[in-house]
Formats: C-alpha cells, sequence, structure tokens
C-alpha cells in the first residue's frame, strides 16, 4: 500500500513546497528591496527567507528530476532524502519563527489608518504571508519526513532494510517466509538415524526355561 500512496505524495509534497518557496522569495526579495531603498537596511528574517528559498528551489526539483531520469542516483536513497529534507526543515522553522517574532505584536490595519508610507503597510502584509507560507511549507514537510521515516524503520525491523533505495523503488511490506517442512522433515529423520546407529537398541532373548533329569540315590 505504501508503495502506491508514498512515490505520490512526495511529488506532491515537493512540488507544492517548490511552489510556495517561490512565493516566499518574491515577497522577501521585495520587502529588503524596499528597506534598503528607504533606509539602505534590510531586516534578518528577509534575508533568511530569501536564502532558505533559493536552496529549497534549487534542490527539491533536482532531486525529482534525477530521480526520475535514473534509478539509483544517490541523491534519490532514503536516507540522503531523510538528512536533506530534515536539514531544509531546520531551515523553515527557523525562517517562520524569525518572521513571526519579528512581526509579533503588528497591526497592519492599525498601521494602515495612520500616516505611514504605504510601503510600510504593504511590508507589513508581506511580512504575515511570509509567515504564513513559511508554517506551510514547514508542516508539509514534517508531515512527509514522519511518514517517511516511520515507514523506513518499521520495513528495516522486518528485516527489509530500505535506507538505500529510492522511494519509488523501496519495498516497505515484507514477504512471508516460507517455511520447507521437507527439508526440515528430513533433518529430524537423518537425526533420529544417526542416533539409532550411534547407540543401537539392545535386543532381549526370548527365556527358554531349563529342564534337570532327576538323580538316583543308591544307598550301601
Amino acid at each position: 500500500m505504501a508503495k502506491q500512496w508514498l512515490p505520490l505524495t512526495r511529488r506532491v509534497v515537493f512540488r507544492v513546497v517548490t511552489s510556495f518557496s517561490l512565493i516566499v522569495l518574491g515577497l522577501a526579495a521585495h520587502m529588503i528591496a524596499q528597506t534598503n531603498a528607504n533606509f539602505s537596511i534590510y531586516f534578518t528574517f528577509d534575508a533568511f527567507a530569501v536564502a532558505t528559498s533559493v536552496i529549497t528551489i534549487c534542490t527539491l526539483p533536482a532531486m525529482l528530476i534525477i530521480d526520475s531520469l535514473r534509478r539509483g542516483a544517490v541523491t534519490s536513497f532514503i536516507f540522503v532524502e531523510l538528512i536533506w529534507l530534515g536539514i531544509l526543515w531546520v531551515l523553515w522553522l527557523t525562517s517562520a519563527a524569525l518572521s513571526a517574532s519579528a512581526i509579533s505584536g503588528v497591526d497592519c490595519n492599525v498601521s494602515a489608518s495612520l500616516s505611514v508610507p504605504s510601503w510600510f503597510v504593504t511590508g507589513c502584509s508581506e511580512a504575515k504571508v511570509i509567515t504564513a507560507f513559511g508554517w506551510l511549507i514547514w508542516f508539509a514537510l514534517s508531515g512527509y519526513l514522519v511518514a517517511l521515516l516511520v515507514l523506513s524503520i518499521t520495513a528495516h525491523n522486518n528485516g527489509s532494510p530500505v535506507w538505500k533505495s529510492s522511494v519509488r523503488d523501496a519495498t516497505f511490506q515484507v514477504a512471508p517466509a516460507n517455511v520447507d517442512l521437507n527439508g526440515a522433515l528430513g533433518t529430524s529423520r537423518e537425526t533420529k538415524h544417526q542416533q539409532e546407529q550411534a547407540y543401537p537398541p539392545q535386543t532381549t532373548l526370548p527365556y527358554t526355561p531349563t529342564t534337570y533329569a532327576p538323580t538316583a540315590i543308591t544307598t550301601v
């Protein structure tokens, strides 16, 4: 069952995460351009979001393309995928936390009613969108990572390690073991025969009673 839905889930998650990363990249780059043009500075969470988005956009589509063109590629190994997605998981968690901390307590509607520049109001709304998409990406990676890790550990414990297989080629279900009853019985019979040769059974001879003829007694 996992062999059917897990590869599809992988493609969907990778494409959704890549699309959301493009949105985050565009919004964060626009905020950096605005703050740099007006104050010659930029926010840390914007720079971190840009870097994380670029890394994600450059790697996830490449992993999908390599996996579709070549079987057995190192980048498609499950243990490599778990490590790299774990790194992206940490990066997106940090990015979402930084942006959420930067806009905590800021009400964009109140800022719009005050006499503030329009680019500030736009930047406030963009920061909230960056935060929302950052958390969405993190949740998507979390769900796929947990599913892949649990299935891989289960397969390993059942005697079918899949760490050096790709998701589309991995077998997460273990085939039932075939027991050769004839071989087992043959071994048992052979062992019994060897024991009989080493310790031959004792034969019991039939009992034959002995009769004695009477002896004549002579008196003098």
